[in-house]
């Protein structure tokens, strides 16, 4: 019943840029509320965002059998009869709609559901099906995946109340994971090209081809840096903890470039790295794991130094969730 969630494509990723989000909107408040409030409320909206993600998972395997079966690719939903795949749907719109009774319910809070679902609707069921549309179609995603859900985690995080401040950083955030967003539904389009192609689904990377679509995707990334970048230094004004954070980051992953480089005993190995590695660790390593596992952490050790009480979100998110120490954890321990 779990697997068709597919928590695991979006639970490290999605969800921690989604926190990252919340935890913002917290620590920037006048008056913490009280750490068991806010922990209910995480709780919960844990849950809505399960049902909600996965939502859109297994409407998009549904409406892609058919293509799925042409192509010899693998889709679990197609393992199940239809009674079963009404059951599982069934199951994930009662999940993501059921926490919103204890959940903040604002009126721009619902609009941003009201406005997810109908994504989820246009990105995979005919005859829109923006997903073969072109650039429409990651547009859509992006939206869907990063800028709404971020916003309404951060609304979500405070009540369901607004001010200027906040605002200002919802439009900024909007923007970044906007582009993020962006450059990773094209990057998933790269990998999935053959496939695509053979299926005679026009994404935007087999409209261009691939080359063309990698030196646009490529051109994003550096975009993407920018804004990473901007935002990282808007955060900063709250306290600049989080510039340092990122400093900091920046510079060991720089340095564990260099230092692949220079251990590599390849006669190449002191050329210029290929256009997909600078992608890799533009992407991957310098706007990715800051944004799914330092900057929550580090949001949340900032809340925690202004409330103490907040050590124990701050000691259950280091445990239970994706983060920067486990993460430093994985790379000891792999040698």
């Amino acid at each position: 019943m779990l697997k068709p969630l597919k928590t695991d494509q979006w639970w490290g990723y999605h969800y921690m840029v989604m926190l990252g989000s919340a935890y913002f909107a917290i620590y920037t408040t006048p008056s913490l509320p009280p750490v068991s409030e806010s922990l209910a409320r995480l709780v919960i909206f844990t849950l809505a965002t399960i049902g909600i993600a996965s939502f859109g998972y297994v409407l998009n395997d549904l409406t892609d059998i058919r293509q799925d079966l042409r192509s010899g690719h693998y889709n679990i939903m197609g393992r199940h009869d239809r009674l079963g795949q009404l059951l599982i749907l069934a199951f994930v719109v009662l999940l993501g709609i059921i926490p919103w009774a204890w959940l903040p319910r604002s009126p721009l809070i619902l609009a941003l559901l009201v406005l997810e679902y109908g994504l989820f609707l246009a990105y995979s069921v005919p005859p829109v099906r923006l997903k073969t549309r072109g650039l429409l179609g990651p547009i859509a995603d992006s939206l869907y995946a990063y800028v709404i859900p971020g916003i309404i985690a951060a609304l979500v995080g405070v009540g369901g109340k607004s001010s200027p401040a906040l605002m200002l950083y919802i439009i900024a955030f909007a923007i970044w994971a906007f582009l993020f967003g962006l450059l990773g539904i094209l990057r998933h389009q790269l990998f999935d090209y053959s496939r695509d192609q053979l299926c005679g689904v026009k994404t935007f990377i087999v409209k261009h081809g691939w080359d063309n679509g990698f030196d646009a995707t490529l051109k994003l990334s550096r975009v993407v840096l920018a804004a990473t970048l901007f935002l990282v230094f808007l955060e900063g004004a709250a306290n600049l903890f989080i510039v340092l954070c990122f400093g900091v980051h920046l510079t060991w992953q720089l340095w564990h470039r260099k230092k692949r480089a220079l251990d590599a005993r390849a006669p190449t190995a002191h050329k210029p790295e290929s256009r997909t590695n600078s992608f890799h660790l533009i992407y991957d390593r310098i706007i990715g794991e800051f944004c799914w596992y330092w900057q929550p952490l580090a949001m949340l050790t900032l809340i925690a130094l202004r409330s103490p009480e907040y050590l124990t979100l701050l000691l259950i998110h280091v445990l239970l969730l994706p983060n920067g120490i486990r993460r430093m954890a994985t790379w000891r321990a792999r040698g």
